[in-house]
């Protein structure tokens, strides 16, 4: 596995825990939810803390999708410093694939510009070096 796609899958690591503390743990507090609203929804009518008591159940959810990726990418990580190249690197296109699409689907939703950006960067990182 090349240090690159190691990074890559790091990365994939880094920011899926980010999100996983932020949807999971930190979206109970009301200031979390009144900074992170306005972002993935400004035309929205509602309070943003109505509307993060509204959405709870939905965002810790997300959470531990997110969690689910970054735990995949730990094993892709693994397997390739294993020198198990065949399931490191399956493992690895499919997480690269789906976050490529998962930030597409962001970027197209919300007005996390900045979000969908990176998420969907590190994914196609992750899938085209993943195909050598």
């Amino acid at each position: 596995m090349s240090i690159a796609l190691r990074v890559f899958l790091g990365l994939m690591v880094l920011f899926h825990l980010l999100a996983f503390i932020g949807e999971a743990i930190l979206w109970s507090n009301p200031g979390f939810q009144a900074a992170l609203l306005p972002r993935l929804n400004p035309d929205s009518s509602m309070d943003p803390v109505d509307e993060g008591a509204a959405l709870t159940t939905l965002f810790i959810n997300q959470g531990f999708y997110n969690l689910m990726i970054a735990v995949g990418a730990v094993i892709a990580l693994r397997l390739g410093l294993r020198n198990d190249m065949a399931p490191a690197l399956v493992l690895a296109g499919y997480l690269g694939a789906f976050v490529l699409v998962a930030g597409i689907v962001l970027g197209t939703t919300t007005s996390a510009v900045a979000g969908a950006i990176l998420q969907g960067g590190i994914g196609l990182g992750t899938l085209l070096l993943s195909r050598r």
